[in-house]
């Protein structure tokens, strides 16, 4: 079951003229049984609530009347103005009020309670001169005018108005005014109030402290009669069917609880009057439901936050609050932003103050409800060194540095850069995989490239050779493998004459002199190399003179397929007698070992032996 909230209010100081605080009043010596027997316990438990109280010199009073403004104050706190779950919504009852509120200056003390009387649909803003009007504020409140207050108090004044021709039971019916009538017939059903005899109503008596404390006490229990008020989370708003599911305390297990919202209930986002439709999922509200039909919803918008990266193109501090400007990524259009009070702000990965914030940082930002909770800033300009790790033309030109902890940035060009390779003014095309480079960029794009080269050699024998746009070279040097990028307008040598990419051969011996990781010259030789492989024959071809074997790693080659070929008068042995044989002898699956040596990159044996069994 929901937990129902009685509503109770702390003590204070009520206003001049009218209650003093003397402490949770147990009785006063001025209301006596022999007085006010129809009116002393009532008197008592209310003014042990909190809801009325004496005076200074410890007594009530009873009989003084009561004004306009009091009753106001005292129908507000019946209704739940002190109720700490009501905290929130008073406050913003108030901000919502204020410019109806302002100009009575009379009544500052206590807009909390006028504010929540309107909020609540109890007061509009053309009745507030004839309450609290400096000529009003202090006259006696009438009979009929209780009626008509308690009535809309209970929520009954759209039923007051449906009504029909009203006839009363009293012979001074004529003295109440058309528009109460009704009113006066809703406290009468309700028991709020009775005649002052069986015939008479008297509608302009002056209402008196203890008439007040005993209908307020009639009214409370009236609201509190099956009354519930609860917090809940808004899971779904139905504009169709009018209605609104929410999750609550009250549902453990976790499934929405759906309510049908009533014509006549009251809806409050943010403190102003709303629709349901204006209710938004995961938005808090605090829920009234009397007899099971919901008569007030109050809520508040949820919290929008946002997390936005961009630029800050401005930045300042005006008395009441700092701003920022900020444009969005992928937009041209600026915005301002409030910063909130305890707003974090952080500059190059450090705690930083408003004041480093600099025009044209690179920021992102992040607001809960419209306010700045967050900036995370970094200057516009960055310094990023390391090494070329890679150079991509096309599309778009892309520079991917390798830095010190191995990690590989990619940058691109800005509209306007200058390159330096080795002190001097160049191009973009000086770049080289394999350069030291210091890139100064704006907006994380280039527009400065320092570059330092270093020059190099490596030599080893042909494994591969890539013709493509991007030429690449492959030499095998003892059982290591590397690949270099050759630069555009490298030099290709061999034995000493001028040829191109497309005249070199697997298996030349080549010295590369490199800038950086880049070839810039080849000198290849057609020097015999002296080799010899083992493997298991996958195929004879006596017509061309070669063999095919899946070979052996050994200290001279990985294991791969090779092409033997053999030379005219080359040897064929066979190992276990050592007998001369010829090369139609030679079967798939035979193991041999084959010595000769690479030229241009051909394997030519000269002895072939055969070592299998």
């Amino acid at each position: 079951m929901c937990k129902i909230y009685v509503r109770a209010i702390a003590l204070g100081v009520l206003m001049m003229m009218f209650v003093t605080t003397t402490g949770l009043a147990i009785g006063f010596p001025d209301v006596t049984e022999k007085d006010w027997s129809w009116a002393k316990s009532t008197i008592e438990e209310m003014s042990g609530k909190g809801y009325i109280v004496g005076f200074e010199d410890n007594t009530f009073r009873p009989a003084a009347s009561v004004t306009k403004l009091q009753a106001l104050i005292l129908t507000a706190r019946i209704l739940g103005v002190n109720d700490p779950l009501k905290a929130n919504y008073v406050k913003l009852a108030v901000q919502t009020y204020a410019k109806d509120l302002i100009t009575y200056d009379n009544v500052l003390r206590y807009q909390n309670e006028v504010a929540y009387l309107l909020y609540n649909g109890i007061l509009s803003t053309n009745e507030l001169e004839g309450y609290i009007g400096m000529g009003n504020f202090n006259k006696p409140m009438k009979r009929y005018e209780a009626a008509v207050l308690f009535t809309k108090a209970l929520g009954k004044e759209d039923s007051a108005k449906q009504k029909g021709m009203i006839v009363l039971p009293f012979k001074d019916a004529k003295d109440i005014p058309n528009g109460a009538a009704a009113y006066v017939q809703v406290v009468l059903d309700d028991k709020i109030m009775n005649g002052v005899s069986a015939d008479q109503f008297s509608p302009n008596t002056e209402v008196n402290r203890a008439q007040i404390a005993t209908m307020l006490s009639r009214v409370a229990a009236k609201l509190l009669e099956k009354e519930e008020i609860f917090e809940a989370t808004i899971t779904q708003v139905d504009d169709a069917t009018a209605t609104i599911s929410v999750i609550t305390a009250k549902n453990t297990d976790l499934k929405p609880l759906t309510y049908t919202v009533p014509t006549g209930a009251l809806l409050r986002l943010d403190g102003k009057a709303s629709t349901l439709k204006q209710f938004e999922v995961d938005g808090k509200v605090l829920l009234t439901i009397r007899n099971g039909v919901i008569i007030l919803i109050e809520g508040v918008k949820p919290e929008v936050h946002e997390t936005l990266s961009g630029i800050i193109k401005d930045s300042f501090d005006v008395t009441s609050s700092k701003k920022i400007r900020f444009i969005k990524d992928n937009s041209t259009t600026e915005k301002e932003y409030i910063l909130s009070t305890g707003c974090v702000i952080e500059r190059g990965g450090e705690k930083a103050s408003f004041l480093a914030i600099q025009t044209g940082d690179v920021a992102t930002i992040t607001t809960v409800g419209g306010l700045v909770v967050k900036i995370i800033a970094t200057s516009k300009n960055k310094f990023v060194s390391g090494v070329v790790d890679d150079i991509i033309s096309t599309p778009d030109f892309i520079l991917k540095v390798k830095l010190d902890d191995s990690n590989v940035v990619a940058l691109t060009l800005s509209s306007s850069y200058t390159v330096y390779k080795n002190g001097k003014l160049t191009d973009i095309k000086a770049l080289d995989i394999g350069d030291k480079v210091t890139a100064n960029t704006e907006y994380d794009k280039i527009s400065r490239l320092e570059l330092t080269s270093t020059a190099t050699s490596a030599n080893g024998i042909i494994d591969e050779i890539l013709i493509s746009k991007n030429p690449t070279v492959t030499i095998r040097t003892g059982d290591k493998l590397k690949t270099f990028p050759i630069k555009r307008g490298a030099q290709y040598v061999i034995e000493g004459k001028d040829v191109q990419l497309y005249d070199l051969r697997l298996g030349q011996q080549v010295e590369l002199t490199l800038d950086s990781a880049s070839v810039t010259k080849v000198l290849a030789s057609n020097t015999v190399l002296s080799v010899q492989v083992t493997g298991t024959v996958e195929s004879v071809n006596t017509d061309f003179g070669f063999i095919n074997i899946d070979t052996m790693a050994t200290a001279d080659v990985n294991a791969m397929k090779q092409q033997i070929f053999f030379k005219k008068g080359a040897n064929f042995i066979r190992s276990k007698d050592n007998k001369t044989i010829t090369v139609n002898d030679i079967k798939v699956g035979d193991m041999i070992t084959a010595v000769g040596g690479m030229t241009s990159g051909v394997f030519e044996a000269t002895n072939i032996l055969v070592i299998t069994p």
